[in-house]
């Protein structure tokens, strides 16, 4: 069905969770996946006030649902992540809006341990078979800095269920880098390389300025490609990080971006039902935006040279302090 409408849809999705969820709940240090038990009524709550804005796919409140993260039994994430799938059906109703499963990167280190890859790549079975149980036929793994373990877990979703549709994206720096040092270009061929993702696109990371500047020369023919940017750049605000709530700047450069035929538009930290509702009410629903054929020769792309050792890349890699600033032209 998702397919069907991206066909001659533009897809708006949700923003912010956490963010979202700690602002209006002033618990900015809880894992807001918790809630799903804990508070299910504020989560229907937030999910309802993003489809009243206008999103036309919401996210389950699940991005940190795994056992590694939460560092709870198995059998109590399985709960968190099966109310949070029962929260966004329940918000979505009769109101012809798509839910998707999200799902959010597993760290490899821990403050008690090393984590092994079979224990990683096990707990990201664990979490697509818990949501395949509860008939999810939308999986988006987002915040991603590497396609490492999605090589592996998207053709495993696929021979369990080869009709789900799968979403990919990954967040950058404001140079177009993962935290791995992979750039943008080496991502998306390597997306291209791993049969059986359906869409792929950025979130996180960086505010929508940002991101455009860094997807502007790329051209993605056919492509299904999502964007969903920070709000902006966080600020430290009485002992709080807070995020600057510009919706109007956020929606300007969303249309920015949707004209570059982007097919999916969201957000992520810092932006609330306030801002899809002005990027909505700014792009309007309605079909795809195809942009003129660019004459540029396509650079051959080394995917074994993804990662650059460039000076913002080096500065990562030693834990140095990075400032970044977005300007409203």
């Amino acid at each position: 069905m998702i397919r069907t409408y991206l066909q001659d849809n533009l897809l708006f999705t949700d923003g912010a969770m956490g963010t979202y969820y700690g602002e209006i709940t002033g618990k900015y240090n809880e894992f807001p996946e918790l809630a799903n038990i804990s508070d299910p009524e504020t989560i229907e709550r937030i999910h309802n006030a993003y489809i009243a804005a206008g999103a036309k796919l919401i996210k389950t409140n699940t991005f940190s649902a795994n056992s590694i993260v939460l560092d709870r039994p198995r059998t109590e994430v399985a709960k968190i992540i099966t109310a949070g799938w029962e929260i966004a059906n329940r918000a979505a109703g009769k109101k012809d809006v798509f839910v998707a499963a999200s799902i959010g990167p597993i760290p490899d280190v821990t403050e008690q341990a090393e984590l092994n890859p079979a224990t990683i790549l096990a707990e990201y079975k664990f979490i697509v078979d818990t949501f395949l149980a509860g008939k999810v036929k939308i999986f988006i793994f987002e915040t991603f800095s590497e396609l490492t373990y999605l090589q592996e877990i998207v053709p495993y979703l696929k021979e369990k269920d080869a009709s789900v549709f799968i979403l990919t994206q990954f967040a950058t720096t404001p140079e177009g880098y993962t935290r791995k040092g992979i750039s943008m270009e080496h991502i998306i061929a390597g997306v291209k390389t791993c049969g059986g993702i359906d869409a792929y696109g950025f979130n996180c990371g960086v505010g929508p300025g940002h991101l455009y500047n860094n997807l502007k020369d790329i051209s993605f023919g056919n492509d299904i490609v999502a964007v969903a940017p920070n709000a902006g750049y966080p600020e430290i605000m009485h002992a709080r990080t807070v995020y600057v709530q510009n919706t109007g700047y956020f929606a300007a450069r969303m249309k920015e971006i949707s004209a570059l035929g982007v097919k999916i538009l969201g957000g992520c930290c810092g932006t609330t039902p306030a801002h899809i509702e002005k990027m909505v009410n700014l792009i309007k629903p309605g079909p795809v935006i195809t942009p003129p054929k660019r004459e540029t020769a396509q650079k051959p792309v080394n995917l074994a040279a993804g990662r650059q050792a460039g000076d913002f890349f080096s500065k990562l890699k030693h834990n140095q302090f990075i400032v970044a600033v977005e300007l409203d032209p």
